[in-house]
């Protein structure tokens, strides 16, 4: 029958959906990267952290001091200073690598916000290739419910079949039809949001595609999420600053000196010379290393707690993929070996089955296609999330 042959064509089609892997997202996460304003204020605002955070670390300018004091008998003392505060030189250089450290703070919080964006639009594509898949899929079944219902509205006319079967093709093409709006409206949607990541440019959609198979191993994953995250180095170059600041606090236990000229002239007599002075720290700096101290050892706690909690993390998205990679091929083996299409038409043919229980099975087929467009979409989410720490090669 040809309508039966309609049917068949229909289903093989949706399976020969395009899943092509390629780089050619790296582009569009380039021009996110350039282009998203989100990304533009966190770089900014690193950047006036890093200025900021080297600021405090020469000594103070000098001081001036000047003074006209009339007395009795038109008498006029008259005094001029110029002095210089410093302090230990080991307190200038601890100072300068803790600034230095906390810069390298601030580029991590950077890359952090970084990668969450850069994962953010690619999860973005990711849902446009799907969705475009699945319109792909939904325009084939449309087009042929629509000739089935043809066929079958002609055979009706003739008398070889029923209005009942007439209403449950045309319920099937309905429901194909409203599936397909829903999608081209959500397709809109999400164009829309794309170009927000890049602030309006232009976005060559066709070329975005899945990601090619995440080929590393478990642990060089692992040993890449640990040595590449910025969350982590963000919390060791934490530890290390909190390190710095111990031997900074120590270095401020050190006296301070002050040296300076200063002049002084009351008529007939006048008065010029070097001064120095002392400041010893007795009592300001006394709680300041104990608290340094113990700042250091929450870091270290904390650090193996996040360590830890990453590596498990890091480790549950992996086993993940790898299951849902796994499930994906057994069921497209699966769909690909079926050969049950010949089966239905000869039971058809045969008047084994009735029409209605042939759409019930072809509902069937039509699920399991979409369960495997599903686990493909799953697979590709998977795949961007553990491929996160590569955006940081795109600077």
């Amino acid at each position: 029958m040809k309508y039966i042959r309609i049917i068949i064509l229909a289903i093989t089609l949706s399976f020969c959906v395009n899943f092509t892997v390629g780089q050619a997202v790296k582009p569009y996460l380039q021009k996110v990267l350039a282009n998203n304003p989100w990304i533009q204020q966190a770089k900014q605002q690193m950047e006036a952290e890093r200025s900021s955070q080297l600021t405090g670390i020469t000594p103070p300018g000098p001081e001036l001091e000047a003074g006209y004091f009339p007395g009795k008998d038109n008498v006029v003392k008259r005094t001029f200073g110029v002095s210089q505060r410093f302090e230990m030189p080991m307190v200038y250089s601890r100072k300068l690598k803790n600034a230095r450290s906390k810069q390298e703070i601030s580029k991590a919080v950077y890359q952090q916000r970084m990668m969450d964006i850069l994962l953010e639009a690619s999860k973005k594509a990711i849902q446009y290739r799907y969705t475009h898949n699945v319109l792909e899929v939904l325009e084939s079944r449309k087009q042929h419910a629509e000739e089935l219902l043809a066929a079958f509205e002609k055979s009706l006319e003739q008398g070889d079949a029923n209005l009942l079967e007439v209403n449950k093709i045309r319920v099937a093409q309905l429901n194909v039809t409203e599936r397909l709006a829903y999608h081209k409206q959500k397709l809109a949607s999400l164009k829309a949001e794309i170009r927000q990541f890049v602030n309006g440019e232009s976005v060559d959609f066709e070329k975005i595609k899945y990601p090619e198979p995440f080929v590393l191993s478990r642990n060089e994953y692992v040993n890449l999420g640990l040595q590449s995250s910025p969350n982590i180095l963000q919390i060791k170059q934490k530890l290390k600053t909190d390190s710095i600041a111990v031997k900074l606090s120590k270095a401020q236990n050190w006296p301070s000196f002050k040296v300076g000229y200063e002049y002084e002239a009351a008529d007939p007599e006048q008065f010029s010379g070097i001064k120095a002075g002392i400041s010893i720290p007795l009592w300001q700096n006394s709680k300041k290393t104990k608290t340094a101290r113990a700042r250091v050892m929450a870091s270290s706690a904390r650090n193996d707690a996040i360590i830890s909690s990453l590596k498990t993390q890091l480790v549950s998205t992996y086993n993940e993929y790898r299951q849902v990679t796994e499930t994906h091929q057994q069921y497209s083996k699966t769909m690909n070996e079926l050969d049950s299409f010949e089966l239905l038409k000869k039971s058809l043919d045969f008047g084994h089955i009735s029409l209605i229980e042939y759409l019930l099975e072809l509902k069937f087929f039509y699920e399991a296609n979409d369960r495997l467009l599903e686990l493909a979409y799953e697979q590709a989410l998977l795949n961007v999330e553990l491929r996160r720490f590569e955006y940081m090669n795109l600077q």
